[in-house]
């Protein structure tokens, strides 16, 4: 199955406007996922100080 970037857009729009954004059950693998994100910028940016 391909999903278009339009397809993509809408289900975004839909879980933004009718779900309230991010769904409880997934919230901590985003959390995970933008702390592990945010650390290894970090990580960079300290890397080329």
């Amino acid at each position: 199955m391909k999903v278009d970037t339009s397809e993509i857009n809408e289900r975004v729009e839909f879980v933004a406007d009718e779900k309230g954004g991010i769904q409880p059950v997934f919230e901590a693998f985003y959390l995970i996922s933008v702390i592990y994100s945010a650390s290894r910028c970090l990580d960079a940016f300290e890397r080329y100080s």
